[in-house]
């Protein structure tokens, strides 16, 4: 599946791969394992099941895609 950079479309509380702006040296593009919740007043990095989580709270998130399942 491509990558959808429309976060607004991304599913609240579903485990999705999320990818990382690159246009810093110090924080590079990387994908992440994670949510996307709200805290009831703004959408928000839910939790980090995959990379780094310390990476993942800082760094912008620019893309979502759904996880590809081989059952």
């Amino acid at each position: 599946m491509e990558w959808n950079y429309n976060m607004n479309e991304c599913p609240l509380d579903t485990v999705v791969c999320l990818l990382s702006k690159d246009d810093n040296i110090l924080l590079p593009e990387q994908e992440f394992v994670g949510t996307i919740t709200s805290n009831g007043k703004f959408i928000i990095r839910g939790k980090c099941y995959f990379g780094n989580p310390d990476y993942f709270y800082r760094s912008a998130i620019v893309a979502w895609k759904t996880i590809e399942t081989n059952q």
